[in-house]
């Protein structure tokens, strides 16, 4: 019983600390290292480090290895941070660059719901590589929120304030609101999936900051930028995919179990349509608020 005992642990243990010292920290670091080794700044610290005793060298290695996991976990902690950094939630100080940046998607924007609205009407004539357009244009303008108010700065920003949104623009309920409570309500399974999703966002949020912290080391070896600068890409590009899926179980979770926040509070369901918009501004205005509705 007890070998099973400590062997379930030391698996939790791996499991637990792993992706500390085998994740994207080591790479960074390993990265850095090729760098300062190309300029020759290992050598005398190698030679020092073989003039230590054995229990100097071990506690040398403890050392190092407990960098990584600090440094890991520091990246941890800063995840939110680079989400924020990456959707479009910057300082006043780039005030200016959000706004343009932000015109420029409305009108990229604009061109491709105009493009869609063509390809869509005529559909029945389309060919094959014009198919293909249109599927690719709707599966973009899916993920563009409904008021150009709400538009973001950067495509991730897009994606994720669509899924934050889209409760509004249907039912009027703020899932800014609403959704700690609606949280509560939902059924094990779709708990599991949505806290998933943005696990799986956040750590490729993460492994983008780790690209970026890489460019440091192009001062020492000004090739590793354009490593870092593919590293920042294909983590962008991953955290895109994440961010999709996590929207698109946003929406789901309203779309399927926003009923269930009204039997909850004790309000009466609300009617189908446009009516129910009505009904979701009202529950949302009351658990921000306390406001009663009339």
């Amino acid at each position: 019983m007890l070998s099973a005992f400590w062997e379930s642990l030391g698996s939790e243990v791996t499991r637990r600390w792993a992706p500390h010292l085998l994740g994207p920290g080591m790479l960074f670091w390993g990265v850095g290292g090729v760098a300062l080794a190309q300029r020759g700044y290992l050598g005398p610290l190698w030679a020092w480090v073989n003039q230590r005793s054995g229990l100097e060298q071990t506690l040398l290695a403890a050392a190092v290895v407990l960098g990584l996991i600090l440094s890991a976990t520091l990246m941890q902690r800063l995840r939110l941070d680079w989400l924020r950094l990456l959707e479009g939630a910057w300082p006043d100080g780039l005030r200016g660059l959000c706004e343009a940046l932000t015109r420029r998607w409305a009108d990229r924007i604009a061109r491709e719901e105009a493009r869609y609205q063509d390809l869509k009407q005529a559909e029945a004539t389309l060919t094959p590589r014009q198919r293909e357009e249109l599927a690719r244009l709707e599966m973009r303008l899916h993920y563009v929120p409904a008021d150009p108010a709400d538009y973001r700065p950067t495509r991730l920003g897009n994606i994720l304030r669509t899924g934050e949104r889209d409760a509004a623009y249907k039912y009027g309920l703020d899932a800014l609101v609403c959704w700690a409570r609606l949280w509560l309500l939902l059924p094990p399974e779709a708990r599991n999936d949505l806290a998933l999703a943005r696990e799986r966002l956040e750590e490729d949020v993460v492994l983008w900051g780790w690209g970026l912290l890489s460019l440091i080391w192009a001062f020492f070896l000004a090739p590793l930028a354009l490593i870092s600068l593919v590293w920042m890409i294909t983590a962008y590009n991953l955290a895109l995919r994440s961010a999709s899926v996590y929207a698109d179980l946003i929406m789901a979770a309203f779309d399927l179990y926003r009923h269930k926040l009204y039997t909850a509070l004790g309000w009466p369901l609300p009617p189908a349509g446009e009516a129910e918009r009505v009904y979701g501004e009202k529950l949302s205005e009351y658990l921000w608020r306390g406001t009663l509705p009339e």
